[in-house]
């Protein structure tokens, strides 16, 4: 019998790279009568993005449609200045976008998954619009949500979702979505589109096993989270989705390699077609950044003065060695002349 899996996944071309190693680790680990099924929705993809998920069917044949967006229904949503692209508002549109599927997957791209998707697809979602995993890394979102909307229940990490798109389009969620957003401004809420879903989905939402979103911030000693110490461990040890949700992405080569999950995004990344040329890119344009920083610091005139003082030191040191050094080198030049 064939499962069919049915995942959604927002991107623009900065990301492209990062969506071919996520849909390379999908493929990589699902079982074979997995049907997985892919609807990318994007606003810059071109024909070179497209073909290099396509070629990716050489791990896994997989069904992909490519879906543009129109980003000027976007225009005028606030959000907080670390968000600075439309893509994160594209999650309102799933249960729209295909009127025939009643159940969905969204991943974000900066993901890497471990294990066939299966388990996590065929959750029993009941009633409830959504099922995902608690995020321990918003608490000053949490309470302002709390605070404000009286939202009580727990907050979910909006990079992993599970949604019941029957009852979203049943209730208007899609439209609800975007009425709050343009309440809000980016002062009043955190995590954006993440903040709407909660707060939209307050005592309809299903909380999960934390191995289906491995937040970076798991990894962390200390937590704001309700999960038990034993299911982090064993999330930790087996994984089925890793979630790279902090600034240290493993794609970046400041301080890489890091962290033993880092090495798991490469080892999928090199699946792809695209691995080899986004990566020397990526160390060229670190070698630059390294030496346009280091002129920078040269040109500092605090670096100037700092310099020139330490080479002051360095000559004056110099020279008190050179003078205590001085009867030695006398006394045995003087032995040798005789």
């Amino acid at each position: 019998m064939t499962d069919t899996i049915n995942i959604f996944f927002a991107a623009n071309k900065k990301f492209a790279p990062h969506l071919q190693t996520a849909i390379a680790s999908i493929l990589a680990n699902a079982a074979d009568n997995d049907n997985i099924r892919i609807f990318i929705l994007n606003n810059d993809f071109c024909d070179n993005e497209k073909n290099e998920i396509i070629y990716l069917n050489k791990i896994k044949e997989f069904y992909v449609e490519f879906i543009n967006i129109n980003n000027n229904q976007f225009a005028s949503f606030k959000s907080p200045e670390y968000i600075n692209s439309a893509t994160t508002f594209y999650r309102y549109l799933i249960p729209n976008i295909k009127p025939d599927i009643d159940k969905a997957l969204y991943l974000d791209c900066d993901i890497i998954v471990e294990k066939s998707l299966k388990e996590l697809f065929n959750i029993d979602l009941s009633d409830n619009y959504i099922a995902g995993v608690e995020d321990p890394a918003i608490i000053v979102s949490t309470v302002k949500l709390k605070n404000r909307f009286g939202i009580k229940d727990r907050y979910v990490n909006a990079g992993v979702l599970l949604f019941n798109c029957k009852k979203m389009r049943d209730d208007n969620f899609t439209e609800r979505c975007f009425e709050l957003n343009k309440k809000l401004s980016s002062k009043t809420y955190f995590g954006a589109d993440q903040d709407v879903i909660n707060i939209l989905t307050y005592n309809n939402k299903k909380i999960i096993d934390i191995k289906y979103n491995v937040v970076s911030s798991i990894y962390e000693k200390q937590l704001h989270t309700e999960y038990t110490d034993n299911e982090i461990e064993n999330a930790l040890k087996n994984p089925v989705i890793i979630h790279y949700s902090d600034y240290k992405k493993p794609w970046n080569f400041y301080g890489f390699p890091e962290r033993k999950r880092d090495y798991e995004y490469h080892k999928y990344a090199k699946m792809t077609n695209s691995y080899d040329k986004f990566f020397i890119f990526k160390a060229s344009l670190f070698n630059n950044e390294f030496a346009r920083k280091v002129r920078r610091i040269k040109n500092n005139l605090l670096f100037k003065i700092i310099n020139s003082a330490f080479e002051l030191i360095l000559d004056i040191c110099g020279l008190i060695l050179s003078i205590l050094s001085f009867p030695i080198y006398y006394f045995r030049f003087k032995r040798n002349t005789k």
